[in-house]
């Protein structure tokens, strides 16, 4: 009897059956295989972090399939390092076996495909400080372009609706010197909390935009749909990083006072006491916003399917 194995993304044979769960990633794969007759599994293994190694299982007919299936696999998604084809007798959900068939049925030089200059994930670990560099500056235009198109819908609607509740009576603007009034604070209020509801359906837009090759306009639809149905529990998260966000600064601005008097004496304006202030709460701003963008990453990889791979240290590419 076999023992318990790790399970990798979900995977079943595509053929009158209906897609795996992965599904959309992997569109042109699937219907690859459809054209060309071939029922196929799928498995993309734990030791890959679910995301990087597939192995395919399928029957082949005739020679040259199994290269037919690697190159469709590897048009299919760019996340993908590493295809194993292996027939229909070997498990594609055991490690073992596919280590077995690898040991026994395969000849580097007659069955290895190497595919130079391909794209390559975003996210892969292994990647050089260069190269990441280089795709950040790269993805950099398009995340601008998603937030401008974002502000800009939001300014056409929000502007034109200040006017309007100002020409109808509803919302007073407030004077210098004077305290607003509170028909203007309840506005603010309001907007403030909409625009919290508003940009939960949203708050993918930077990691798609950094992981995957798509336009500003499609990477606000991807985040749109990767949210759906997580929308509450995103909007609790969000709702609560906002809260210890404050808390965080609250408390660097308290602690950052008391520690720059004790080695500085008062704070006045271009004093000592006051780079050392400023500099404590950059130092607590930067600490919340690189939080967040974690956060932010690993929810991404939880909504895509995958679990996230483990962190390292890109290399200087030496």
């Amino acid at each position: 009897m076999r023992e318990a194995r790790p399970q990798g993304r979900d995977s079943q044979q595509h053929g009158g059956r209906g897609k795996p769960l992965f599904a959309d990633e992997w569109t042109g794969f699937w219907d690859a295989a459809e054209e060309i007759g071939i029922p196929i599994h799928v498995h993309l293994s734990v030791g890959g972090v679910c995301r990087y190694h597939l192995w395919v299982q399928f029957e082949k007919k005739r020679e040259g399939e199994a290269k037919n299936v690697i190159l469709c696999a590897f048009g299919a998604h760019y996340d993908i390092k590493q295809v194993v084809v292996v027939d229909t007798d070997v498990d594609v959900h055991d490690p073992a076996e596919i280590e077995w068939a690898i040991a026994t049925r395969f000849q580097a030089d007659r069955d290895l495909v190497v595919i130079e200059g391909a794209q390559g994930s975003p996210l892969d670990p292994s990647t050089t400080v260069g190269q990441a560099i280089g795709h950040g500056a790269r993805r950099f235009l398009p995340t601008v372009g998603a937030l401008l198109i974002l502000f800009a819908c939001l300014a056409i609607v929000v502007i034109p609706l200040i006017f309007v509740l100002i020409y109808a009576g509803v919302l007073a603007v407030p004077v210098q010197g004077q305290p607003p009034p509170p028909s203007f604070t309840m506005f603010a209020l309001f907007l403030a909390l909409a625009s919290l509801a508003f940009s939960v359906k949203f708050m993918m837009a930077v990691p798609i935009s950094t992981a995957e090759q798509v336009g500003p306009l499609d990477t606000l639809k991807r985040s749109w749909r990767l949210t759906g149905g997580n929308y509450w529990r995103l909007l609790a998260f969000l709702a609560l990083l906002l809260v210890a966000a404050v808390f965080l600064l609250a408390a660097a601005q308290f602690v950052g006072g008391i520690a720059a008097q004790l080695l500085a004496g008062r704070i006045t304006p271009f004093s000592l006491g006051a780079l050392i202030l400023a500099l404590l709460q950059a130092l607590a701003s930067a600490t919340a916003t690189t939080l967040f963008a974690v956060m932010l990453a690993r929810i991404y990889l939880q909504l895509v399917g995958g679990p996230a791979p483990q962190a390292s240290v890109p290399s200087s590419g030496t």
